[in-house]
């Protein structure tokens, strides 16, 4: 099984962007398994719960800090007991260190288990493109990951080449996916092709 760990501030561009992922993983005959830490706030993530291939549970951790590792790997091992899954998404806390969780489930070695690069989801539309204005929390988050989702919905050429140019100040080995709506998320599809093709 892959998991997949994604991060970002909470809200529905977070929970649009893990749903698609694995609904594109669901529609290339997978077995997935989609868990989300905040509560689930998109209506079709609600639906398509039970859909043949795809199982999403809610896990809300009490305590971040303190236990929000222990329970997610309690929920890994609960939810494997459904599996076998070919893939896990799990959508992180905001105030979670992605590498931080990755570090954790890697030093419990879960058996037949690997993770992909972490993902962080960023809405450009929801914070100023300036270095020097992005939350310390989001770019410490955004050098730990390994791959950032942009949502460019309504967003300008020039707004997204400085976005670009910010995040490679930010973490200059970053990967960028843009996704969009108006676009079908074709980054999305991109980043399930590159999870999907083994390496050479």
């Amino acid at each position: 099984m892959n998991i997949i760990l994604a991060g970002g501030f909470k809200g529905l561009e977070k929970e649009n962007t893990v749903i698609s992922i694995a609904k594109e993983f669901v529609s290339r005959g997978n077995k997935v398994a989609l868990l989300i830490t905040e509560h689930l706030e998109n209506k079709d993530g609600k639906t398509d719960v039970g859909k043949p291939g795809l199982i999403i549970r809610e896990k809300i951790s009490s305590c971040v800090s303190c236990s929000f590792l222990f329970d997610l790997i309690a929920e890994i091992e609960n939810m494997n007991e459904q599996g076998p899954f070919d893939y896990m998404v799990i959508e992180l806390p905001f105030n979670s260190m992605p590498f931080e969780v990755k570090e954790g489930l890697e030093n419990y070695r879960f058996p037949d288990v690997s993770l992909s690069p972490v993902i962080h989801i960023f809405d450009m539309n929801s914070l100023e493109i300036d270095a020097t204005l992005i939350p310390r929390v989001v770019s410490n988050q955004i050098k730990e990951s390994d791959i950032v989702f942009v949502n460019t919905d309504h967003a300008t050429p020039d707004k997204v080449t400085s976005l670009r140019e910010v995040l490679g100040q930010i973490n200059p080995d970053v990967e960028i996916f843009e996704s969009s709506y108006d676009s079908k998320y074709h980054g999305l599809i991109d980043f399930v092709d590159m999870i999907t093709t083994p390496s050479a």
